[in-house]
């Protein structure tokens, strides 16, 4: 019996092995030193690809990534050497794909009509450890935006420094009404620094959902955990809340010109968040919001503030 038992187990090594040998982890390096470079290398890019970016400084690229790596072999786009590769001007960055990785790149100066990052229909992608500097917005975009069918998709270990208009939107209106909201992004340990003041509505560091009357209730899951945000001063809210079902956690404010507002929606978590000589704390409308465990340190007005209502303002801002 100890024999036979032995030639069973020894049939199943060399049939694992066997189907090891014939399933080889792919990895191909691709190079890419233009936008049609890399649009090629991003269509021929297999599960744990690395397409690596030329040494420079580039102008205008428009891009868009829609390959697809698995969550165990990431397609991952990066500089070919660290910190080596910075964008300016009218630069755009698509991704459209499934667990994507985007890592590095710092984008100097670039001016948004429409964004420079967006997640559109993309999945299980990653943003990190990118710099975004200096950035322009006229429109009221911003820098990066979560869209239409961006599902469970990563912002983290980025710096967002001095943004003349939003720092991130996850968009909210009436495609999402119809197909769903952008659902379950995490935008975490990012430092979000030197927003200035515009004067007027428009221009928070973080905006989740935009028209709380008719789409608040709609239930995008963000997570918004880990982050510093210091000196944003773009106006009185440097988070709003527009939807329902997000969690605000452990993210520390400091010397802001603004508050962490729930400007509608319901059933969020704002949970263990430090406010530091800032114009304010929390301010709360909607329904069935938690808060717990946060510190409002030296406010220059109301730590907490519920409010009763909501303005509607001419012109279709709510």
């Amino acid at each position: 019996m100890f024999r036979a038992r032995g030639v069973v187990v020894h049939w199943i090594v060399l049939s694992l092995a066997g189907l090891c040998c014939q399933s080889p982890c792919h990895s191909a390096e691709l190079p890419a030193a233009s936008p049609d470079e890399l649009a090629r290398a991003a269509a021929k890019a297999e599960p744990g690809d690395t397409i690596l970016v030329k040494a420079g400084r580039y102008k205008d690229w428009t891009m868009s990534l829609s390959c697809r790596g698995t969550a165990e072999q990431p397609i991952v786009v990066r500089p070919d050497a660290p910190g080596a590769v910075t964008f300016t001007g009218k630069t755009s960055l698509q991704l459209r794909g499934h667990h994507v990785v985007v890592r590095g790149f710092t984008f100097d100066g670039c001016v948004l009509p429409n964004r420079i990052v967006l997640f559109e229909q993309a999945k299980h992608c990653r943003v990190t450890e990118c710099r975004f500097l200096n950035s322009n917005s006229g429109s009221g975009a911003a820098v990066v935006t979560f869209n239409h069918g961006a599902d469970d998709n990563r912002l983290d270990h980025c710096e967002i420094i001095n943004t003349v208009g939003r720092c991130v939107q996850v968009r909210i209106g009436a495609y999402a009404a119809e197909h769903g909201p952008p659902r379950r992004n995490r935008i975490d340990h990012n430092l979000f620094q030197d927003v200035p003041p515009k004067g007027s509505n428009g221009r928070e560091t973080i905006q989740v959902g935009s028209n709380q009357r008719d789409y608040g209730h709609l239930e995008p899951q963000t997570l918004i955990e880990n982050n510093v945000f210091l000196r944003c001063n773009g106006e009185g809210e440097i988070i709003s809340n527009k939807s329902s079902r997000n969690t605000y956690r452990h993210n520390l404010f400091e010397d802001c010109r603004g508050e962490l507002v729930m400007r509608g929606g319901s059933h969020c978590l704002i949970e263990g968040n430090r406010l530091e000589n800032c114009n304010g704390g929390i301010r709360l409308h909607g329904t069935h919001h938690r808060v717990v465990h946060n510190v409002v340190v030296n406010p220059s007005g109301t730590g907490i503030r519920l409010a009763y209502g909501a303005t509607i303002e001419q012109g279709g801002i709510y």
